[in-house]
């Protein structure tokens, strides 16, 4: 759970990731190449509140949407 709420994260904020090396606190993850390697498409726009104060985030892909539920810590990846 930990490294798709990094991946989902980093896809809502700027799509740029080069997470190669995952480290948590205790842990060190393996790399996730089957999320980091998936086509996600081209961003259509910035990362945005779903409602004010809702703390759930959503940016759309030509190929998926990227979701990032704050309150709960839940990442949601749709693919199109």
């Amino acid at each position: 759970m930990w490294v798709s709420a990094q991946i989902v994260g980093a896809y809502t904020r700027n799509g740029c990731v080069d997470m190669r090396d995952i480290q948590g606190c205790s842990h060190v993850y393996e790399y996730p190449a089957e999320q980091f390697n998936a086509d996600y498409g081209e961003p259509l726009g910035l990362c945005h509140e779903t409602a004010p104060d809702s703390g759930v985030f959503v940016r759309e892909w030509t190929h998926a949407t990227v979701q990032m539920d704050c309150n709960t810590w839940t990442p949601k990846i749709t693919f199109k």
